[in-house]
């Protein structure tokens, strides 16, 4: 299911026309300088949850030179739980609407809608770049779509290839820079004329541009913002970590928590991880471009590979907790490790890891 600007083919939207409201699903709980954030569900957010998309707000803001006039409201599911059709139309896990300044979504999503929910005022541009803005910006690598530019650029959202629309989005932001894009973000024609408009270039032209030079994926903007991982003595790295929900260096809620530490490693090498925590997981920082498809597990890439086909953003490698040992085989690069637990209770736990 995709994620979307709000849709006429809701039930609130239905209910509205018949001149009967709909309720606000949960009561504001948690509020900061551009969110009020509503969950439906009893379990706390985590400190540091919240604090990642107010963060993400601000920078939007930053990135495309506006500010929202007020708040956004935020209402937020489980993932399994989200009312598919209720608030958004029936394809999407997350929308924001428009007419209330609100956004209906799970976490999962909410990278995506705050982007529209931030940009909403500079223009009306179509589909394509309304919803390639909300990609490119989002927390995830932007991947290269399966279709062409030329087939997607003035298709109806519905019917719009979301990663298409992202990748060949950042590649205008990168190639002509961020002022010509935000230009386009200001327009109020269809996607194919206001390319040529800001451009000058026709679709088919900007397309033989951009499939010669864009790259597989995009590094997203922003990634791995989490303290280095404390190092003892060299290759030895170790920290004793409080996971405390109320801390903003715990992320999380409402089915769990955790924290994460960066390793940076110079040169490949085997290394040994182990925690007492519940869960362990170790992904590699997404901080350069990936000029083509990664072939899956590629000896030279070590165990831990940027990408796979079964984990197109980012590949994470999930082990055991509870003290078991792993020896992993990294290469060059910074890597994000993650401890954590399904229980919202306080809790130090030790992360360690050796060069042998």
């Amino acid at each position: 299911m995709g994620r979307s600007i709000s849709s006429a083919n809701t039930l609130c939207s239905m209910l509205a026309i018949l001149g009967l409201g709909c309720s606000a699903p949960a009561e504001i709980r948690y509020e900061t300088e551009h969110l009020r954030i509503a969950p439906t569900f009893d379990e706390p957010l985590c400190a540091g949850e919240i604090e990642r998309f107010e963060r993400h707000a601000d920078r939007l803001e930053g990135l495309l030179g506006t500010r929202m006039k007020q708040p956004v409201t935020v209402y937020l599911w489980k993932t399994e739980e989200f009312p598919v059709g209720e608030y958004c139309a029936e394809s999407s896990i997350g929308c924001y609407r428009e007419d209330e300044h609100a956004i209906y979504t799970t976490s999962l999503a909410l990278d995506h809608e705050l982007v529209h929910a931030v940009a909403w005022d500079l223009g009306k541009p179509g589909d394509f770049f309304v919803e390639g803005v909300a990609e490119m910006l989002a927390f995830d690598r932007v991947l290269a779509g399966w279709d062409s530019p030329v087939t997607e650029i003035d298709k109806p959202r519905a019917e719009l290839s979301y990663r298409t629309a992202g990748h060949f989005s950042r590649w205008l932001w990168q190639y002509y820079g961020q002022g010509a894009f935000l230009d386009l973000l200001a327009t109020e024609a269809k996607s194919s004329a206001a390319l040529e408009s800001i451009y000058g270039l026709s679709i088919d032209a900007a397309a033989e541009l951009y499939l010669a030079e864009a790259p597989y994926a995009y590094a997203p903007l922003h990634a791995c913002e989490y303290p280095p991982l404390t190092e003892v003595e060299p290759g030895r790295w170790m920290e004793s970590i409080h996971l405390d929900c109320d801390d903003v260096g715990t992320f999380g809620g409402p089915t769990g928590m955790g924290t994460s530490r960066v390793l940076e490693v110079e040169a490949r090498a085997d290394f040994l991880l182990e925690t007492d925590a519940e869960s362990l997981s170790i992904a590699l920082c997404p901080d350069e471009d990936l000029p083509t498809e990664p072939v899956d597990f590629d000896p030279a890439l070590g165990d831990v590979p940027p990408v796979t086909s079964a984990f197109r953003g980012q590949y994470v490698l999930g082990l055991s907790g509870g003290g078991d040992v792993h020896v992993l085989d990294l290469v060059p690069g910074r890597y994000e490790i993650t401890v954590g637990q399904q229980e919202i209770v306080s809790r130090e736990v030790v992360l360690s890891v050796e060069r042998p």
